[in-house]
């Protein structure tokens, strides 16, 4: 994560190189005037800044500082460049270090729309979230006076879609080095109860190889401890028994189901399906008791459950493995199908 200074700036005492190869290449030896300005980095978070000097007009390059030891930066190089940079540059003795907002820095950063089509709007890392639902209103309209215009105009909601966060219902694969995309789940090499899937803030696959700190059911930990900003893990505790809530909505099921993104298990898992309307009401098995998801046999299908129970509109869902998947992984979402209604 990042950290942040106002007004910091320094000098390189010393000429920094763009040889990778280098000892010197990710150490910045300054003069040790205005460090004092400079938050100090530790663990996961880390302060940007950029380097330009007088004598290269035009060019610059964001580094982010990892530790401060001394005189001495220790950072990563070429976080941010020009569009036409081959890479890290040099730099002179005398050029300068300061702590600039970045686009990079300001892309991390989430944004909201108090009110957008349906409700808030949350925007950050290239993904979005909606709060908020096309819900029934319990409005209604007021007659028009001419009896041949009394058009039903409000109240009018929308059919809608939801989906659980990432699972595995079988054998997730315990953690190695290597590429993760959006969704993948994996479980630590010393289990602790939870598997963790992978929120990325990336469109693509990232890499990743050092080992996460992976922390139990609660916390979320970095995708890769040294470069945060890939994205996190998310704990889900085992076996999975997930709770998703509506907030000041009510809804209507008219389908439940599982999508399935990764399958390699050769017999699949049973789940149950319900409601929860608070301590006194839980009902586990409301839409589906113990169901084979026997309409997926690999990734990319579904197994589709449709609802004919009416009674209580619920304001959470259940979703549970009885029986794990055999034979390997059988990862993907829960999703639930109906129409919300607005709950005054």
């Amino acid at each position: 994560m990042d950290l942040f200074s106002n007004n910091a700036e320094t000098v390189l005492a010393s000429a920094l190189t763009n040889d990778s190869g280098d000892p010197g290449y990710g150490t910045i030896v300054t003069t040790g005037a205005g460090l004092d300005g400079f938050a100090n980095p530790s663990g996961t978070r880390s302060l940007r800044a950029t380097i330009t000097d007088a004598t290269m007009p035009g060019q610059w390059e964001v580094v982010r500082i990892r530790q401060i030891d001394g005189v001495n930066l220790v950072v990563d190089r070429g976080i941010e460049l020009p569009w036409d940079a081959g890479g890290p540059m040099a730099w002179p003795a005398g050029a300068k270090v300061s702590v600039r907002l970045t686009a990079g820095m300001l892309e991390s950063f989430m944004q909201m729309q108090e009110s957008g089509f349906f409700g808030q709007v949350l925007s950050g890392a290239d993904r979005f979230a909606a709060l908020g639902y096309p819900a029934l209103k319990s409005a209604w309209p007021q007659l028009l006076a001419n009896p041949t215009s009394d058009w039903h105009r409000a109240g009018n909601g929308l059919p809608i879609v939801g989906g659980s966060m990432f699972v595995d219902l079988g054998t997730p694969p315990a953690w190695a080095a290597g590429n993760f995309a959006h969704g993948d789940v994996v479980v630590p090499g010393t289990p602790d109860g939870c598997q963790y899937w992978a929120c990325t803030n990336q469109a693509n696959a990232v890499y990743a190889d050092a080992v996460p700190d992976f922390q139990g059911m609660g916390t979320h930990v970095p995708l890769d401890p040294t470069y945060p900003s890939l994205g996190y893990w998310v704990p889900v505790q085992m076996p999975v028994d997930l709770l998703v809530r509506l907030e000041g909505v009510r809804i209507v099921v008219e389908e439940v189901g599982f999508i399935a993104r990764v399958v390699t298990a050769s017999t699949p898992p049973t789940v149950s399906i319900g409601s929860d309307l608070g301590f006194s009401d839980a009902r586990p098995t409301r839409f589906a008791n113990a169901v084979s998801l026997s309409q997926i046999t690999a990734g990319g299908e579904s197994h589709r459950i449709p609802i004919a129970v009416g009674g209580q509109l619920s304001d959470s869902l259940t979703f549970r493995v009885d029986t794990p998947a055999a034979g390997g992984r059988f990862s993907g979402r829960f999703y639930w199908r109906g129409f919300y209604v607005e709950i005054s």
